[in-house]
């Protein structure tokens, strides 16, 4: 489980910095139009913010991978394995996206945890209906398919 986790952590931190990198070097004047004025001001220049700033995105990417194991805990409820994962994706995000994009405020900051915490909430709830309805689904075709077999056993 550790070196699935190690691979999970080390491959989402590398996708996530890599689409970034990209992203940043697509940009016109990259350092200048990725980072804010207010993450810029603690480093020396727009260009170590902008490679701090790229670190930080893979850190989101590598929580959100190794994070998603959670949900391979089988004994857990799917609530359960939600709310786990809301926490250790939180303790990432929150944290870098308050840093990197909001407003360094209390307000900044409690929009921050809000915004994060709705966007996570409709995601699940979204995907819950999704497997909902896909579970329902298959237990119908189960359904089917047994009254199908009952119904050749006589024959």
């Amino acid at each position: 489980m550790v070196k699935k986790l190690m691979n999970h952590i080390c491959c989402g931190f590398t996708v996530t910095a890599v689409i970034a990198l990209l992203i940043q070097i697509l940009r016109a004047n990259a350092c200048k139009s990725v980072v804010t004025d207010g993450f810029a001001a603690h480093f020396a220049s727009r260009e170590a913010a902008a490679l701090a700033q790229l670190g930080l995105i893979g850190l989101i990417g590598a929580a959100f991978s190794g994070a998603a194991l959670v949900f391979e805990i089988e004994r857990w409820s799917y609530l359960r394995q939600g709310v786990a994962h809301f926490l250790i994706t939180a303790a990432v995000w929150v944290p870098v996206a308050w840093l990197c994009w909001s407003p360094y405020s209390g307000p900044g900051l409690w929009l921050t945890i809000l915004g994060w915490t709705l966007t996570y909430c409709i995601n699940w709830l979204v995907q819950y209906a999704i497997y909902k309805r896909r579970i329902c689904e298959l237990n119908r075709r189960i359904s089917a398919y047994r009254k199908e077999v009952d119904g050749h056993e006589g024959d």
